[in-house]
């Protein structure tokens, strides 16, 4: 069974969707990128304010004050 025909055609598709993304998706990933690097970025800082995650050495230092 020969599938070249197939392959060319979702070839073509495929490069003209990735086309159309990088001219026109600016309006869809800008918003996602500001909410993924929201989400990272509190999830980063919110891992060094959890005391659990800190061994008992670095939890005395932070509740002495140094």
């Amino acid at each position: 069974m020969d599938i070249s025909v197939i392959a060319d055609t979702f070839d073509a598709w495929t490069d003209n969707v990735l086309g159309w993304i990088s001219d026109n998706g600016d309006w869809l990933f800008d918003p996602l990128r500001t909410a993924l690097e929201g989400t990272y970025n509190g999830a980063f800082s919110g891992s060094f304010n959890c005391r659990h995650f800190m061994s008992p050495q670095s939890s005395a230092r932070c509740s002495d004050g140094g």
